[in-house]
């Protein structure tokens, strides 16, 4: 699986047709946590197991996702609930994943 991270949303892609094979939109998201092997989302009852993705890159993926929901948040005009440009996000302690998926180049 290829994951892949829009503005509104973040994408499920088949490795090698590049088609989109799920959609997950940002207001879906609960929470998330990124350590510098994995990101982990959790999609609150939009999904019943969280998604774990083994990346180097989950902390920059985290903070691009920060800033494209706080981007929506302030179109919508809800101020304040905003993430701070230099919050600390604490970090929840880690979760076994149930299944975890090697990103790939390019993502």
């Amino acid at each position: 699986m290829i994951y892949g991270i829009a503005r509104d949303s973040i994408l499920r892609l088949d490795v090698d047709t590049k088609d989109v094979i799920s959609r997950h939109p940002y207001p879906h998201l609960k929470r998330w946590a990124a350590t510098d092997h994995t990101l982990t989302l959790d999609w609150g009852s939009h999904a019943t197991e969280f998604t774990t993705v083994k990346t180097s890159d989950g902390r920059v993926i985290a903070e691009l996702m920060s800033g494209y929901i706080n981007i929506m948040l302030r179109k919508r005009g809800d101020h304040a609930r905003t993430i701070p440009e230099k919050a600390t996000i604490k970090q929840p302690p880690p979760l076994p994943p149930k299944r975890a998926i090697t990103s790939t180049d390019g993502m």
